[in-house]
């Protein structure tokens, strides 16, 4: 059994790899077939509710990630009704994600964002998840 200094080091290990927010490569990985495919000609003049990577990190990180899981599962349905593929999957990582976040406050509700194209969209966040893959890996 460890005490003191050994003990209270391998608390504080313990807790920070628990707490750390695994990379979603899954995600991402969806997200760049998505832009790269011609999946999207259908939805061409679309928008959808957009945060930025600043909101992730400087106030809101749960709130972002919920505000893009709720616009990809808008994009998810439009695909879906147009016979393309499924990302039903990545919108669920994206909500479980959004979840490791608390205690957050004065976060703009999805619907006072700003709209934009489909493809400053998917930008955004994807810049987003890379953001969390570079944090993950320090």
């Amino acid at each position: 059994m460890l005490r003191g200094g050994p003990a209270v080091l391998g608390v504080f290990l313990l807790v920070s790899t628990s707490l750390a927010v695994p990379c979603p490569r899954s995600i991402i990985t969806r997200v760049e077939t998505l832009m790269t495919e011609n999946l999207l000609q259908n939805c061409s003049d679309s928008t959808l509710y957009t945060p930025s990577s600043l909101d992730f990190k400087q106030r809101c990180p749960g709130t972002t990630l919920a505000c893009f899981a709720a616009e990809l599962k808008v994009l998810t349905d439009e695909l879906r009704i147009s016979g393309c593929k499924d990302f039903s999957k990545s919108v669920q990582r994206l909500e479980t994600l959004s979840k490791r976040y608390k205690g957050e406050t004065d976060c703009l509700q999805c619907e006072f964002l700003e709209e934009k194209s489909i493809d400053r969209f998917l930008s955004s966040l994807l810049s987003t998840l890379q953001q969390i893959c570079s944090e993950s890996a320090s």
